[in-house]
């Protein structure tokens, strides 16, 4: 061994590397195998539960009357979260209905403990190290087109200048009547009522957090793909189309309601603050990409907290994460 790679190529002839292995992987010590009992308990949990189960559900609320709908990634499996437009009259009321994994997964258990240890799933350019098994993950958990499934639904009432005037929250049966990529629902913006209604509901949810101080700072994101062949796909996907904008607000709105619901019931909660930033830049949130990497790198950083204290970049308070559940150990 006279050479830093030597090391790395000794274990590629042994067998145990390839030649473009993700060295960070073992690196931060990511387990990528799991253990026999969760994946029994995984099995067991995919066994047990049937449609007759959920029939069975009398307490909960029966959604599946409703055009619940996904709009997501063309490559996404593991779907949290779904959406529903019931319009009348000058009224409407959006369900954002959440997967109820907490339902499934047993305090203490094995899925527990290796949930809690991963803390969220992995997305690299090669695969996802996924929370949870994928058997559940992209299975019972996901909400999935066509197929009942446990949710936490969260419905709002909207009056005619798009302002909340009430909500509610309640354990729920959904199911997923379509699927939209944001393409898709981009393209059915003008000809779909319930896609157009969404949109305005969003635009005002936004100008309410422009005014109280939030910053908008679009940028891009690169997706980088790598296929079983070792071919390496580049993508650029906008962040700030109508269909992204329209999850985005919903989910953020949902978020900040869900955090204010359990403060005000005194329930303690892992609050997500954020301190104001270092230094506004004259421009930021304009069309200028370099003026926006600036501001944010300028941002204070994140906190989690037991207080519920500002989210400045977002301009609310409080604010905490419940809508990627599948994906996130603290939602």
């Amino acid at each position: 061994i006279n050479h830093t790679d030597a090391p790395f190529q000794l274990l590629v002839k042994l067998g145990e590397m390839k030649e473009d292995e993700n060295l960070l992987i073992p690196r931060y010590g990511i387990p990528t195998n799991r253990l026999p009992e969760a994946e029994r308990e995984a099995e067991y949990i995919n066994r047990s539960f049937t449609a007759q189960t959920i029939a069975a559900m009398n307490t909960r609320r029966d959604t599946t009357a409703l055009e619940v709908f996904t709009i997501d990634s063309e490559t996404t499996r593991d779907v949290d979260d779904a959406v529903s437009v019931d319009i009348s009259g000058t009224s409407c009321q959006v369900g954002i209905h959440i997967a109820d994994v907490a339902y499934h997964i047993a305090p203490g258990s094995q899925l527990d403990k290796e949930a809690s240890e991963r803390m969220a799933s992995i997305y690299l350019p090669e695969g996802t190290i996924s929370m949870f098994p994928p058997l559940l993950s992209e299975g019972m958990f996901s909400l999935t087109e066509g197929q009942q499934r446990l949710a936490i639904s969260i419905m709002v009432d909207f009056d005619s200048s798009y302002e909340i005037k009430t909500f509610a929250i309640t354990p729920s049966v959904v199911k997923v009547a379509r699927r939209y990529s944001y393409d898709q629902s981009n393209d059915l913006l003008k000809s779909d009522k319930s896609l157009s209604c969404l949109f305005e509901i969003a635009r005002h949810l936004r100008e309410k957090r422009l005014e109280k101080g939030a910053l908008i700072l679009p940028l891009p994101e690169m997706i980088v793909k790598v296929d079983e062949a070792g071919t390496i796909q580049v993508s650029r996907r906008e962040r700030e189309t109508p269909s992204e904008v329209i999850i985005s607000e919903l989910m953020i709105m949902t978020n900040w309601l869900c955090a204010g619901f359990l403060r005000e019931r005194g329930v303690p909660l892992v609050y997500r603050v954020q301190p104001e930033p270092k230094e506004l830049l004259e421009g930021a949130g304009g069309d200028e990409l370099f003026i926006n990497y600036r501001q944010r790198r300028l941002l204070s950083r994140m906190m989690l907290s037991t207080t519920p204290e500002s989210h400045s970049s977002l301009g609310l308070t409080p604010y905490s994460t419940f809508t990627s559940p599948i994906r996130r150990y603290l939602d």
